[in-house]
């Protein structure tokens, strides 16, 4: 098959134009490249705590909260004004409503080894039920 003067042009055209689309595909040794399965993700785990506030400092450069929980364990959070949000009977208040003794619930992160509060939330402290009477009626005998 013999082939003409511009059928040789746009094969040559063709041709040339596909080596930089190669070369591009090919990795440089200059910028290496890393697969995207081993490129690191940073997923932020999310704890909670539940108990009553012991300390509180909401005015300082670094704010924080101390809750004790159930067991008396107390654990210390900071407060970021950009990242914490506080919930009071379920609509958005500012941490100057939080008081020491409220019953919340935080859901924090841990940055830097400190933990950081996304959520406080107050809630209703838990009931504690009455033990029965020790005092019982007489048994009646007939």
């Amino acid at each position: 098959m013999k082939h003409t003067h511009k059928q040789g042009m746009l094969i040559a055209a063709i041709v040339m134009g596909c080596i930089p689309l190669v070369q591009a595909a090919e990795p440089s040794s200059k910028t290496p490249t890393t697969p995207a399965s081993s490129v690191p993700t940073t997923i932020m785990q999310t704890f909670m705590k539940e108990g009553s506030i012991t300390a509180l400092d909401v005015t300082s450069a670094a704010p924080s909260v101390q809750v004790a929980d159930k067991d008396g364990k107390v654990w210390t959070l900071s407060i970021d004004p950009l990242v914490t949000t506080v919930w009071k009977q379920g609509i958005p208040a500012k941490a100057d409503a939080l008081k020491i003794g409220d019953h919340v619930k935080v859901r924090y992160t841990e940055k830097s080894g400190k933990a950081v509060a996304k959520s406080i939330q107050l809630i209703p402290a838990p009931t504690t039920s009455a033990a029965p009477s020790s005092t019982s009626e007489p048994a009646t005998s007939y």
